[in-house]
């Protein structure tokens, strides 16, 4: 089956790492295929003998409490069986069951000697489990087995090791020997060399088995009560273990969202639970505390800030399982493999690291800068390793099996093995081009267009086999708005076009490109493939050519009578681009095609279609319409023909001369008096409003007023046909009699006079009984002739009698 040359080069290898070194989900070190850690099976060995409580020892307490922890760690799916080293039974607890860690907690025995059977009988009932899950043999111990050397302890263990299991031995007390560890195998020892150390190193275990790590330094911050956890990656689990008499945990808190604990697990020394001797045993009554979980679930917690509140606490430990992928990234001859791609000999490039799996970007975080990757690879017998973050492999024909390790603090290790067939080393194809540069206009593409010739021959020049020829896949890609067709083939020829994408010609962007061209092809085992590219030149699209011919006008036009002016014969075809011979208008063409007509001097042209196909009659009109606006003499005329259809666009133009006797005195005249006319009527129009008097009221406070304490606003309106006319000064009403307020003199009547000027128009005011700004007139006509400020003017009913002042009104 034919596949990109992405595909058959570069992707298995990257698929082989990419799911399996995942910390999400962890694999055996060991293992010959790859597991996902879905269930771990926990065998615990717990030494119940005597030496855990004599001469006032609390190992035996530590060591149970330790185990509360241990299981509180557990997974749903994950099961644990403890088998104590004086009884028969074995407890077996399940992670999902929320009452497991009463269960250890209520467990008791008779404590005695230290059998070793009871280690091979835990060993074997692991052998009988599921190998496709987990797999754990971990053993709590303070002393040596009874009647069994330590080297028979650690053969038994290497064997189980060999079998597929994993096993952890922690030797308790100062005199307690240590097994070998070698994490290679799955084989991990410690040593509490003091009873405080128990708890430590019992955690630790579960931290490896539960792929958990521990937070510590800057990423935790404590305020009174409330910690935040500065966590930069994402994270599956967090886990939080306070120890003290009352600790409470609360629910926690993820850049403002809260997050409720999947499990809260008391934990608490056995001094109810004491063991069956009849004899004096001390109990550490300072081991009290709570181990809560937070699971993310299906989709990992996004990195943040966590807060959480702990109250009650004399120490808190918090634990975090990370949510990242580890992407080992393998490149063949510059290419990324990539998920089902097979492999073929050569050398192969190698970069691990770990990658976010919401963005898929690679994470630079402290919290991961510890972990350590290596690579092993066999090939045909020979073994090639890698010990840092990249590096290099080569691969040769045959059988090879690959081991990716991803190893954090506390030996968690990450696995992935893999098996696979590599395939002969690719045939480098050789691809040569004529023309070595191509050039293209948007209208010369497609079936039509002339090929570049492809010719393809192996590295020396030899021609291809009919095999590889028959499945060769040719791909070239390069400009914008098209894509190239590949044809032929034939003795390793093929012609390579450009078609248009783009919906029209003009649509598409000119300038220099380079079309990059793979071939590949597969022969039974043998893959070829070569890549090339050549340039090629994309020109502007003008459009199509039309041929334009205007006649030369036979007599010249008068401006006295353009209407009986004789057309101007226009004629146009199109430019056939093959043969470059001019040929008729197709109807679709004609319909399409728009004419339009400019000159240099001012006049209008308007076309009418002939009687033939491609024929046009040019007549010359007024300029605007106005025989005064247009220009006589010799002018040139341009003329323009254009039309789109479907995607071609065509044009074309021509220019011709044409001469036009100007208008007779008569008719100019005729034409311009009638204007003029008008122009003068304007003109004395604008002049009388220019001089106009007009009456500025804004910004006044016209009011009567009575006594200085009571005051009417009073309006003022101006006359309407003095305000339109003219030449006529404003007037204007002043509606100021208010016989309320005794101003008893009329309504005025008010015609300006200049800008802040006027006079009064009235005949019947009583002058004996009023004082107009500020005197008393004698006479109408006097009163008549006063030039009165709107500023300052004021008028004053008189009292008849006394001729003191009544109701005034006046411009505030």
């Amino acid at each position: 089956m034919r596949r990109s040359v992405m595909k058959k080069i570069c992707g298995a290898a990257a698929f082989l790492f990419l799911f399996a070194i995942s910390l999400a989900a962890p694999v055996s070190v060991y293992a010959q295929e790859e597991t996902t850690g879905s269930q771990k099976i926990i065998n615990v060995v717990y030494d119940d003998s005597r030496s855990m409580y004599l001469h006032g020892e609390t190992r035996w307490c530590q060591a149970k409490y330790a185990m509360e922890v241990f299981c509180a760690m557990m997974g749903e799916k994950d099961v644990m069986n403890i088998f104590s080293m004086n009884r028969s039974e074995v407890l077996t607890i399940t992670g999902g069951d929320g009452s497991r860690v009463e269960q250890v907690h209520q467990m008791t025995s008779m404590y005695s000697g230290t059998p070793f059977s009871t280690v091979t009988k835990a060993g074997k009932a692991l052998l009988n489990e599921d190998p496709a899950a987990e797999r754990w043999l971990v053993i709590l111990t303070d002393g040596s087995f009874d009647n069994t050397e330590q080297q028979t302890v650690q053969r038994q263990l290497d064997e189980y090791n060999e079998a597929g299991l994993r096993t952890v031995y922690l030797a308790i007390g100062d005199t307690a020997v240590a097994l070998q560890a070698d994490a290679s195998r799955g084989a991990f020892a410690e040593k509490a060399s003091n009873t405080s150390e128990i708890l430590t190193k019992v955690t630790s275990i579960a931290n490896q088995i539960f792929e958990n790590q521990e937070l510590q330094g800057s990423v935790v911050t404590t305020d009174g009560t409330v910690t935040r956890l500065n966590i930069d990656i994402p994270t599956e689990q967090i886990v939080v273990f306070a120890q003290g008499e009352g600790a409470s945990v609360g629910s926690m808190q993820l850049n403002g969202t809260t997050i409720a604990p999947t499990a809260k697990l008391p934990v608490r020394h056995s001094g109810d639970v004491m063991p069956l001797n009849d004899e004096e045993i001390t109990v550490d009554t300072t081991l009290n505390g709570v181990v809560v979980t937070y699971d993310a679930g299906q989709t990992p917690f996004e990195s943040g800030v966590f807060s959480v509140e702990v109250t009650g606490a004399e120490k808190v430990s918090y634990y975090y399982r990370p949510g990242v992928d580890v992407d080992c990234e393998l490149l063949y001859r510059g290419q990324s493999v990539r998920e089902g791609d097979e492999l073929y000999a050569g050398e192969y490039e190698v970069a691990l690291h770990f990658i976010d799996p919401f963005s898929g970007k690679q994470i630079d975080s402290q919290l991961l800068s510890q972990a350590e990757f290596s690579l092993s690879v066999e090939n045909n017998g020979q073994t090639q390793t890698l010990e840092q973050k990249s590096g290099a492999v080569t691969l040769a024909e045959g059988q090879v099996d690959i081991r990716a390790v991803a190893a954090l603090p506390g030996n968690v290790f990450l696995t992935s093995t893999r098996n696979y067939k590599v395939l002969p080393e690719p045939m480098d194809l050789k691809l040569a081009f004529s023309p070595e540069k191509a050039e293209y206009t948007p209208d010369a593409m497609g079936q039509d267009a002339s090929p570049v010739t492809m010719t393809v021959t192996d590295a020396s020049g030899a021609p291809l086999s009919e095999e590889l020829i028959a499945g060769a896949v040719v791909t070239a890609t390069g400009g914008d708005g098209l894509h190239w067709e590949a044809s032929g083939g034939e003795g390793g020829v093929w012609e390579l076009r450009p078609v248009m994408d783009a919906g029209s010609f003009s649509e598409m962007k000119a300038g220099e490109f380079e079309v990059a061209v793979t071939v590949e092809s597969q022969a039974g085992d043998q893959y070829a493939y070569g890549a090339a590219a050549f340039p090629f030149s994309l020109m502007e699209y003008s459009g199509s050519a039309l041929t334009v011919n205007v006649q030369k006008p036979e007599e010249g036009y008068s401006l006295e009578d353009l209407e009986t002016a004789a057309g101007i014969p226009v004629e146009v075809m199109v430019r056939n681009p093959k043969t470059g011979q001019d040929e008729p208008l197709t109807e679709e063409l004609e319909q399409a095609l728009e004419l339009r007509a400019t000159s240099d001097k001012r006049m209008d042209w308007r076309f009418e279609k002939g009687e033939e196909t491609g024929q046009w009659l040019m007549y010359p009109a007024y300029y605007n319409n106005d025989p005064l606006l247009s220009e006589s003499g010799t002018l040139t005329v341009d003329v323009v023909a254009e039309a789109t259809a479907g995607e071609y666009e065509y044009r074309g133009e021509a220019s011709q001369t044409a001469n036009f006797e100007p208008l007779s005195t008569r008719t100019f005249l005729e034409l311009l008096l009638p204007r003029l006319a008008v122009a003068l009527g304007l003109l004395w129009l604008l002049i009388g409003y220019i001089r106009k008097k007009r009456l500025h009221l804004h910004g006044l406070d016209p009011r009567c007023l009575y006594k200085r304490d009571r005051s009417e606003k009073v309006v003022i309106r101006k006359e309407l046909l003095s305000v339109l006319l003219p030449y006529v000064p404003q007037r204007a009403r002043v509606s100021c009699h208010k016989s309320a307020y005794q101003c008893n003199f009329p309504n005025l009547r008010i015609q300006a006079d200049g800008r802040w000027s006027f006079r009064i128009l009235n005949k019947n005011i009583s002058l004996k009984n009023t004082r107009i700004g500020g005197r008393l007139f004698t006479t109408q006509a006097e009163l008549s002739k006063h030039v009165f400020n709107l500023g300052s003017f004021e008028i004053v009913s008189l009292d008849p009698a006394t001729k003191k002042p009544l109701g005034k009104f006046k411009f505030k």
